[in-house]
């Protein structure tokens, strides 16, 4: 079993022909609502590839929280664990270029996982490997879930998997510190390894955060793949894409899915890399929902 913990979100995409400068503006072609949330993106493309996945997170009553909750039964996701609250749902502002580039703005949900420890005790008791947001490391609350969920892992010898988000990494830097001397596998993007290590070359990045982690690292690289550290050697592991990239929203949670599912399965660092690339090329060639591509 696989449990993702984590938020939800509704992704409000506006498509434009480019982005304006500050100040100006630019012509909207398409705005669509979709299912998002970095966790629940993983969750929703792992579920496809392993089913024994589960999603444990909370969704609000209001508008959004009713969109989430309909595009969820459709999703394919286990509901077991993704409670209901009376709240405001989180949603983000994602503004599309034409070259497929997004920039987003955020509205992250007050509550967004259950905050019971006794309910994670209760039923992570049979998994293999958890896999947490980091997002959640920035709220006192939410981070002292994270902190009481690493310590049943590590006494029940779950491996655990990070996600950082780059406005964790910039503010709450500390906090994943703490966090990563008990991960087994840490999933940057370049930016974020940039930030957390002050290198802006990315073998010299992995280089450096191996002396604050015991975790194996893969830095997600965008088209050109990812890299890793294996006995102080730094392997890349290029994508594979000939066709158009459409959108990368989601390209990072897609990869997570794809590393992930291999790694569980017993497959190597490369080859989890290679799965890793697969799924997300598949995601940014599609320009879909998250929940509608095909995989």
């Amino acid at each position: 079993m696989i449990a993702v913990i984590g938020d939800i979100m509704v992704d409000v995409v506006v498509e434009v022909d480019k982005y304006p400068r500050e100040g100006g503006e630019a012509i909207c072609e398409k705005t669509s609502i979709r299912l998002g949330g970095s966790a629940c993106n993983t969750a929703v493309l792992l579920t496809k590839l392993y089913p024994d996945t589960f999603l444990f997170s909370q969704v609000g009553d209001d508008y959004y929280g009713m969109i989430a909750s309909s595009k969820i039964e459709k999703s394919g996701l286990k509901t077991e664990h993704i409670l209901r609250k009376k709240m405001n749902m989180g949603y983000m502002m994602i503004v599309l270029s034409e070259s497929g580039q997004r920039t987003m703005f955020s509205s992250r949900i007050r509550e967004p996982i259950p905050a019971s420890t006794e309910y994670y005790e209760n039923n992570l008791t049979n998994c293999d490997l958890i896999h947490i947001s980091g997002y959640l490391l920035q709220e006192n609350n939410q981070w002292n879930v994270v902190k009481h969920v690493v310590d049943f892992a590590m006494k029940n010898e779950i491996m655990i998997s990070v996600d950082p988000g780059t406005s964790t990494v910039k503010h709450f830097k500390n906090r994943l510190l703490k966090l990563l001397e008990h991960t087994d596998i840490f999933l940057p993007n370049e930016y974020e390894i940039a930030l957390l290590t002050g290198e802006c070359d990315t073998e010299l990045a992995l280089e450096s955060v191996s002396s604050f982690t015991e975790a194996s690292v893969i830095v997600k690289c965008g088209s050109d793949g990812c890299k890793y550290r294996q006995d102080n050697e730094i392997i890349s592991v290029k994508a594979l894409c000939s066709e158009e990239i459409k959108s990368t929203v989601g390209a990072g949670d897609a990869f997570n899915a794809g590393f992930l599912n291999s790694f569980i399965r017993g497959y190597g660092l490369n080859r989890s890399c290679e799965c890793g690339n697969e799924i997300a090329v598949k995601l940014i060639t599609q320009c879909d929902e998250i929940m509608n591509i095909n995989i």
